[in-house]
């Protein structure tokens, strides 16, 4: 329990960070222009190159089956992801504007600074390698398909390709082809990658601090349908796809690392995700301190059930 209480002082720090992008925002650091520059900044430049980090730093020794366990674990991932998020739209009942951002929350998720430290506590790092390919998989997916359903126009027909063609699809499906051919950059490129891509997360977490700062937060916090979708979303579809897996004999790493992810908070750099495909920042920047919170609670009860 020692690794696991120190994934909840790193998310505790996160927290931090949110809290002084809050204090930055209300004396006028990060307010107008200066925050979409940022997310601007996050979303085409230091997002891709994480993206292509955690392509670099996967294990590649392990063999094809691994890779193939990955790929298919990332698609069932995302696929229960969406189909569980739809199902859980229609029981919570948000209004039709809000539709689209808790379908946003529900698969956009914090994978790599939440997911990948919990899975290394409690499975190694050759859980952490297939846990890369589920990412790659994921990014994959959400920066195309994912998108293509958020920013669906009411028709449910009109779709804006120049939203869809963006700077994490394009990482995304680079950062696939690398991994798959077995091609890694050059160290000097690899290193910048690491560099820029260190600051996604401060970043996305300041950016946060910066909506709630512009909202009405006592508002939200005070909307049932928020906490009825975190305990939905976050912490019964983890639990109730567990037990049944379980006692089909799944794999048990395989389905540790998919319990967990589904377990994960919502992503620390949504307001910038969110802002960059116009979709209104808010509700997920509160949606991600409302799940997090929640997280310090949930996190040592999935490890206790993991490994019983």
């Amino acid at each position: 329990m020692t690794e696991i209480a120190g994934v909840l002082n790193s998310m505790a720090a996160l927290v931090i960070v949110s809290l002084l992008g809050y204090a930055a925002a209300r004396l006028g650091f990060l307010a107008g222009p200066a925050r979409e520059g940022i997310s601007g900044l996050v979303f085409s430049i230091t997002l891709p190159c994480t993206i292509l980090n955690a392509a670099g730093q996967a294990d590649r020794s392990l063999g094809g089956g691994h890779v193939a366990n990955g790929l298919l674990l990332g698609l069932s991932f995302f696929l229960i992801m969406l189909v569980a998020t739809y199902a859980i739209i229609a029981l919570v009942k948000p209004s039709q504007e809000e539709r689209p951002l808790y379908l946003f929350m529900g698969i956009f998720t914090n994978i790599v600074f939440a997911g990948f430290p919990v899975i290394e506590a409690l499975y190694g790092s050759n859980a952490v390698f297939l846990g890369s390919i589920v990412f790659a998989v994921f990014n994959l997916l959400f920066y195309s398909f994912g998108v293509m359903l958020i920013t669906m126009g009411d028709s449910g027909i009109s779709v804006d390709m120049h939203r869809i063609l963006s700077a994490p699809l394009v990482a995304s499906a680079a950062a696939m082809a690398l991994f798959l051919l077995d091609i890694h950059l050059p160290a000097f490129a690899a290193e910048a990658c690491e560099l820029a891509g260190s600051a996604t997360s401060p970043l996305g977490m300041m950016l946060v601090g910066v909506a709630i700062a512009e909202s009405d937060f006592a508002e939200v916090l005070r909307e049932r349908r928020l906490y009825l979708f975190e305990f939905l979303r976050f912490i019964a579809l983890p639990v109730a796809l567990f037990m049944p897996l379980r006692a089909l004999g799944m794999d048990e790493m395989l389905l540790g690392i998919l319990v967990v992810l589904l377990a994960m908070p919502v992503g620390s750099i949504a307001p910038a995700v969110a802002t960059a495909y116009r979709l209104d920042s808010d509700l997920p920047a509160r949606g991600i301190v409302v799940t997090t919170v929640f997280s310090f609670a949930t996190f040592p009860l999935l490890a206790l059930l993991l490994t019983l």
